[in-house]
């Protein structure tokens, strides 16, 4: 009787499944466009950006569009280990940091075979093949419109709170770096 029970439990309980909500099926419908995936790829890439001569403990990155300047930023923020900071000072790491993204992107003197490599531009192309139609200027554009931000931020234990000790930028084209320290 029990067995008789227990099979009638399995054969009449069914799957209950719930269709996808319009939000859900809005989004399954929508194209990633190559755009898109460039900017996921190359934030994924400086997320692992590797610096010499800094004790870096922690690093987050981002990369936006802005539209209403056409410009592509990549945002990095930094937790240098304090005891690092003996010896420099934040706007130095911040200095450093940015000449460094440019040598990892191919852009710096010296280091342009990193452009095949890891270049902006390297990001937006299909991996796999290539298109007869892409333009061939979309490395020089895309570099010329790409800002380089680092935030760096500290805490004398090493933990938080933290704050900015040093914000600077550049356009990854240019030697010129713009800094806006912080108390």
């Amino acid at each position: 009787m029990r067995k008789a029970v227990f099979l009638a439990c399995i054969l009449c309980t069914g799957t209950v499944q719930a269709d996808p909500s319009p939000s859900v099926r809005y989004l399954m419908s929508e194209p990633v466009s190559l755009f898109e995936w460039g900017i996921f790829r190359l934030e994924a890439r400086a997320e692992r950006f590797a610096f010499d001569g800094l004790d870096i403990r922690k690093q987050f990155a981002r990369v936006q569009y802005d539209w209403s300047s056409n410009q592509l930023r990549v945002q990095l923020t930094v937790y240098p280990r304090y005891q690092s900071l003996q010896g420099t000072t934040a706007r130095h790491v911040c200095d450093s940091l940015v000449r460094q993204e440019k040598s990892l992107l191919g852009v710096t003197p010296g280091f342009e075979q990193m452009r095949e490599i890891d270049g902006v531009g390297t990001f937006f192309r299909h991996q796999h093949f290539d298109k007869a139609d892409v333009p061939k200027t979309l490395d020089a554009d895309l570099e010329a419109i790409t800002i380089l931000e680092v935030d760096v931020m500290v805490s004398k234990s090493d933990q938080p709170p933290f704050q900015k000790a040093a914000s600077c930028s550049s356009e990854l084209l240019k030697s010129e770096t713009r800094y806006s320290d912080t108390p």
